[in-house]
């Protein structure tokens, strides 16, 4: 999804990347928790400490790659040597 000059979504993203406690975030972060925050939606990111403030301040929910494999170990969709190797990387 574009994120479009003069929008809110667009707000959010020059917020995020000029917060000066931001020195972890690149635009990729930033965009898709603009855009997330916009459709009222997930963030998929592997490091939830990093974005605890803009989790708290907009109510995100965040997934991280382990959440996704242990549903989808869950659901049936990977075996458990699947879901194993997944977790020693």
């Amino acid at each position: 999804e574009e994120i479009s000059y003069n929008t809110k979504t667009f707000d959010i993203y020059y917020e995020i990347k000029n917060d000066h406690k931001n020195q972890v975030l690149g635009d990729g972060e930033a965009s898709s928790i603009a855009i997330a925050i916009k459709n009222k939606g997930v963030v998929a990111y592997n490091n939830p400490n990093a974005i605890k403030d803009y989790l708290e301040k907009y109510d995100l929910r965040c997934i991280t790659s382990e959440d996704i494999f242990n549903e989808l170990f869950k659901k049936g969709i990977i075996s458990k040597k699947e879901l194993k190797d997944f977790l020693e990387k």
